[in-house]
């Protein structure tokens, strides 16, 4: 599947115009939702499409500025060899070498806007243990809690590591697998309790809670931010 990236500048009409204003469109869209406090998945398609971008900048600008040329002679001053083009790049490369470089600077100020925004989140959310936690930290519960609400979300947690190349990397899945009001018991404790008599395969899990001052989107925010900052607690 094509990135929008690839779509953006490969196909459609290639004019310069026609193309800066769907990514103006593109843009707008992404600024609704950070102004809506959703950062993901918004955040990270901006940060690959930047490093889409800038290979083709550098590799389509390379190709214009390597074309053929022939020595024309030598500026004394400068004391800088003078070439002469002999051939004319392609009106794609060209276009394309346009189309980045109007593009990268307004896709990293919106990467910055949205770094603003993830640090902005993040001053707002601390994540505790529940409980003494125990040497095997590699499955548990994760709770979400929000100051102003009674609600709570209770996800699964399990991490694993996946091998790639000659590096491995640590994975950390969540599955949600329970919604409650907290009022229908007293402590998380209790509730982390509750859990392992339900799912007998952790009898001694660990257990986390991210509480948040203010009712942040949970699956375009909290849930990811908060999957980050578990990630650190338990590798």
């Amino acid at each position: 599947m094509k990135s929008w990236t690839t779509t953006w500048m490969t196909e459609g009409v290639f004019d310069d115009e026609y193309k800066q204003y769907h990514l103006m469109a593109w843009l707008q869209r992404l600024d609704k939702e950070f102004n809506a406090v959703k950062l993901y998945p918004a955040l990270d398609k901006l940060v690959a499409h930047h490093q889409t971008l800038e290979t083709v900048f550098n590799k389509f600008n390379e190709l214009v500025q390597n074309d053929e040329r022939t020595l024309k002679g030598l500026d004394f001053k400068t004391k800088r060899l003078i070439f002469e083009q002999t051939h004319q790049p392609s009106a794609l490369s060209e276009h394309l070498v346009r189309l980045t470089a109007f593009a990268l600077p307004l896709v990293q100020k919106k990467i910055n806007e949205g770094n603003e925004v993830k640090a902005y989140v993040s001053s707002q959310l601390q994540l505790e243990p529940i409980g003494i936690l125990p040497l095997y930290k590699n499955e548990g519960y994760l709770f979400l809690q929000n100051e102003q609400s009674t609600a709570i979300s209770t996800y699964r947690f399990t991490l694993s590591m996946v091998e790639l190349l000659d590096n491995h990397l640590n994975r950390l899945r969540l599955e949600l697998i329970d919604k409650r009001d907290k009022r229908r018991f007293t402590t998380l404790a209790q509730f982390k309790h509750e859990l392992t008599r339900r799912y007998k395969d952790l009898p001694n899990p660990a257990a986390f809670v991210l509480r948040s001052k203010f009712p942040f989107p949970e699956m375009e925010t909290l849930l990811p931010l908060g999957q980050r900052l578990l990630l650190r607690e338990v590798v």
